[in-house]
């Protein structure tokens, strides 16, 4: 574990720490309220004001930890002291320095730090303002910047304190000339006043600038009331006679004053008075509210709103709902919840950027607004997430609302200089029928809106109770998988593909199986679908590409067949920016020869982004694999790409293969895609052939290849095993061939 040094200003530092007398202190709501707002606005469980002592850190104010001190050798705010720009680590786990740290290692289990330093009047770092989360995390720009503007507002605090306990010693000693406490107010950046009662008799550099004066003369010898601007005056005099009879401060008011020019400026004063040399004097504390308060404006809007669509964020969401319901329940009315998610938006984050991906949200956030009433409430309440309730609302009016909303979004989007499509999925519930409370309506709006994603994604779904089950299955399911792949319960099966004019078996498709403990094997239908909604179809892929090439190594070693095995690849594995990296690894950690490796891709992945295709399809292509569009004829190509595309094979999809004896269509079309595939120099696989009709026909139309039930089923690894080493072949005496 790296222990920080010490500064090399450590005495100075910690004279400036024990000065400020807040060590140890009772809580105080001014710290308090920052730290609540930076943990709700940064989405984080910990959030502190840290202060580090000769051997502790101690927190002024904490949210999510029980603790109020810990050693300073262990500390993270330790090394954030040393800095003059914001420590961040984003994985503590991964960083040498802290990945031993008791602090990483047990609780409160840090992985990600975001520090700010906390600085005295003289400029010490006298600790931190920072923020935990329990998992690695990196800021965006925004999230950075409110952080750094929260830990100004906790360092004023600070800052104030120390004047206020200084300015009394600092008066009293002006006369004795002690240089630290006259420099110490003189250039403190909060503007410092001392009135006799009835005229002001000191003004530092910070009061200057805020009156506007070039010099102190232009504000010492004015009468006290001067300054401040006409409707507060009655007030300022009846605080001020207060202090002066009493010696006791005020509480902060915020009022204007009146700058040398006239023009009034809003400032927060504290006024204290004490007495030098037997004479009452009252000390002024002010400082520019202006920003401050355009700040706290923009501070609210940000605690209740999302930062990138300006939308109500979900603790807005909550509380409008749980408002709503009362009402509702008082007036005897009904209303629905809609939950709207974007329909495989992470291809856009993959295949564009995120800046392109802000964008469409943006977009979608203003087309949400414009397509619902006025008194309608929109929030985001996640990525891609957004929930409406609408109130009020019959059934009729409520189908033309959601479909237009459908509609709206399926609009094409600017971005980059092209059009960007996307498309939603709308769940829907309706108060009281489908819940009381808030948690209730969004678990069954959120439900409805998956079971719209499972009839084909681009709908509008209305929450049965049924759906409740299927909704807990998913989870489940999820939960399963996770843990499958930990536990390493997936197995590859092989399916042959087979040569038409020679009967041999000329390579392999990779299927993945999952052999679960309790319920057996599972087929993809199941599982796959849930991987890809989660995400964990991209570690599951990885799984599967290293699984199949180490198989046809092993093959190859063994002097089975230098056997050409193909593996699917997923939207978002061939999304991910580093799919051609991890390829290249994997073929050269398992020693596969790179053209017995066959990529399979569907045609609509890739004409999703013809271009990034073509980019990525050459890459890989340049380590030598073999490329294969599947489900060929399902998607809508364009010949213009299609012909640019580095290919090897096209396959052509079941559908057609399965009707094609009793369909003309089915036919013909399968015909063109051959007679195309051929006149791009293309093979042509088909899959799904199951019967003798259908070879036959295949083989007449001139394909190349096949696979299907009628040859072979995807065999466990030992029966393909023997599958190979007894030379398998497709008997073709019955079959004419072209």
């Amino acid at each position: 574990m790296h222990i920080a040094p010490f500064p090399a200003d450590e005495a100075e530092r910690l004279l400036a720490l024990y000065s400020a007398r807040i060590l140890d202190t009772e809580p105080e709501e001014e710290f308090d309220r920052i730290t609540r707002i930076a943990a709700q606005l940064l989405k984080v469980p910990i959030a502190l004001v840290s202060l580090v002592d000769a051997e502790r850190q101690w927190f002024k104010s904490k949210v999510g930890l029980d603790v109020t001190q810990t050693r300073r050798d262990i500390s993270f705010c330790g090394h954030a002291v040393l800095q003059k720009e914001p420590f961040l680590i984003s994985d503590a786990q991964a960083d040498a320095r802290f990945a031993d740290n008791p602090l990483v290692m047990g609780a409160p289990f840090v992985r990600f730090y975001a520090g700010i330093p906390l600085l005295s009047v003289e400029g010490q770092a006298l600790g931190s303002f920072c923020v935990i989360d329990h998992v690695p995390r990196i800021l965006t720009d925004i999230e950075l910047a409110s952080l750094v503007d929260l830990a100004r507002m906790a360092q004023e605090q600070i800052q104030r304190r120390q004047l206020l306990l200084a300015s009394g010693k600092v008066l009293e000693t002006l006369r004795e000339s002690e240089e630290r406490h006259r420099q110490l107010i003189s250039h403190a950046p909060e503007a410092y006043l001392v009135s006799d009662g009835a005229r002001i008799i000191f003004v530092n550099q910070a009061g200057m600038r805020l009156l506007g004066a070039q010099r102190a003369d232009q504000i010492v010898g004015m009468p006290a009331l001067g300054i401040v601007a006409p409707a507060y005056r009655q007030i300022v005099a009846q605080r001020a006679e207060m202090a002066y009879r009493t010696l006791r401060p005020n509480a902060p008011l915020e009022m204007r004053w009146l700058r040398v020019d006239g023009a009034e400026v809003d400032v927060e004063t504290t006024t204290v008075s004490y007495t030098s040399n037997g004479e009452v004097r009252i000390q002024i504390i002010a400082r520019d509210n202006t920003i401050r308060k355009q700040y706290k404006t923009e501070l609210e809007q940000l605690a209740t709103h999302d930062v990138l669509t300006g939308l109500p964020n979900r603790a807005v969401l909550r509380d409008r709902l749980e408002q709503g319901i009362h009402r509702w329940l008082r007036q005897g009315h009904g209303a629905v919840v809609a939950f709207l998610n974007l329909d495989h938006f992470k291809n856009v984050n993959d295949a564009f950027g995120h800046s392109v991906g802000d964008q469409v949200l943006t977009s979608v956030g203003k087309v949400l607004q414009s397509s619902v009433r006025k008194n309608d409430t929109v929030a985001r309440i996640g990525n891609d997430e957004f929930v409406l309730i609408l109130e009020q609302i019959d059934e009729s009016e409520l189908r033309i609302l959601l479909q237009r909303l459908i509609d709206n979004i399926g609009q094409p989007i600017k971005a980059l200089r092209q059009d960007i499509t996307v498309s939603c999925s709308v769940g829907y519930c309706r108060y009281p029928a489908d819940g009381a409370t808030a948690d209730a309506l969004l678990t069954a709006a959120d439900t409805a809106m998956y079971r719209a994603k499972d009839l084909g994604r681009a709908t509008v779904s209305c929450y049965e109770p049924a759906m409740q089950g299927a909704a807990s299955e998913r989870l489940t399911m999820e939960s399963r998988l996770r843990l499958a792949l930990a536990q390493n319960e997936f197995v590859l099966h092989y399916q042959p593909k087979v040569d038409l004019r020679t009967g041999k078996v000329v390579g392999l498709e990779a299927l993945v199986r999952w052999q679960d403990p309790q319920l057996g094997l599972i087929p993809p239908v199941r599982f796959i679908p849930v991987a890809e909604e989660t995400g964990l179809i991209v570690p599951l892929g990885d799984w599967i590409l290293r699984t199949a090439c180490e198989q046809a190594a092993a093959w190859q070693r063994e002097g089975i067949a230098h056997m050409p095995v193909a593996v699917n690849l997923s939207a978002r594995q061939f999304l991910q920016s580093d799919l051609v990296a991890r390829v290249g690894q994997i073929v050269r950690e398992t020693g596969i020869a790179p053209h017995l490796l066959e990529l399979e891709l569907t045609e609509s992945l890739s004409m999703d982004s013809p271009e990034k295709s073509i980019a990525v399809l050459t890459a890989l292509k340049e380590i030598g694999l073999t490329l294969t569009i599947d489900d060929f004829g399902t998607g809508y190509s364009n010949l213009s790409y299609l012909k640019r595309f580095p290919l090897d094979k096209l396959k052509l999809d079941q559908s057609f293969v399965r009707d094609m004896a009793q369909s003309s269509e089915a036919l013909a079309i399968a015909q063109a895609i051959i007679t195309l595939a051929h006149g791009l120099h293309l093979r042509v696989v088909a899959e799904g052939v199951e019967t003798a009709e259908q070879l036959a026909l295949l083989t007449l139309q001139g394909c190349d290849e096949m696979q299907g039930y009628f040859f072979s089923r995807p065999l466990p690894v030992a029966q393909c095993s023997a599958l190979l080493r007894d030379g398998k072949e497709l008997a073709l005496s019955l079959f004419p061939v072209v």
